[in-house]
């Protein structure tokens, strides 16, 4: 089903009118069903409803996370991040992918923003969930066995492409204050 794509104005008049009182914003398609499992649990068996609304239902440019922190800032610039309109109070919580903005120091603090504690939601999924069957459908090409404990297979893996991640965030960084240094040169100059 697709969704309809909003402008921020449009988007908070909707949330203002809905019935719904919690609105949870994720950045992609592979984060709606695990955040809409964690909201209905954090819910404890109560009859709140949340809706979970994914970045690109949200008409701005930009990837997932930028989209959904220009968001939170036009939410937080229109005091609405929980709103009170005519007595019918909606509350706004984003998830959010850390990456590597921790290593950047760009994490935007809020309480109404949760970052993964690891680099994305998928990490999760290969650590905690039940690999082996997640991948059955690769089954043919590979050893069933070699997935039946996800830890160990996730430790084997991200020691081999440890050094690929160290270059890449390194290049990342160096680029980050290239760029910073460059401003500052032409801010100065």
């Amino acid at each position: 089903m697709n969704r309809l794509i909003h402008s921020f104005d449009a988007h908070r008049r909707a949330m203002q009118l809905s019935r719904t009182p919690i609105f949870v914003f994720v950045e992609g398609d592979n984060d709606v069903p695990v955040y809409a499992k964690i909201s209905k649990i954090a819910c404890l068996g109560k009859p709140i409803f949340c809706e979970v609304v994914k970045a690109k239902q949200l008409n701005s440019q930009g990837g997932g996370k930028e989209i959904l922190l220009k968001y939170h800032e036009y939410l937080k610039t229109c005091n609405s991040l929980i709103d009170n309109f005519h007595g019918k109070k909606t509350l706004s919580f984003i998830y959010l992918d850390k990456d590597i903005d921790d290593l950047m120091k760009i994490m935007e603090r809020s309480g109404h923003i949760a970052y993964t504690q690891m680099y994305n939601i998928e990490n999760y999924l290969f650590l905690y969930g039940n690999l082996s069957k997640s991948i059955s459908q690769l089954s043919q090409y590979l050893k069933q066995d070699s997935f039946s404990n996800a830890a160990a297979w996730s430790k084997r893996y991200s020691t081999q492409w440890i050094d690929w991640v160290k270059i890449c965030v390194f290049s990342e960084l160096n680029c980050t204050a290239y760029n910073t240094r460059e401003k500052l040169g032409h801010n100065l100059g």
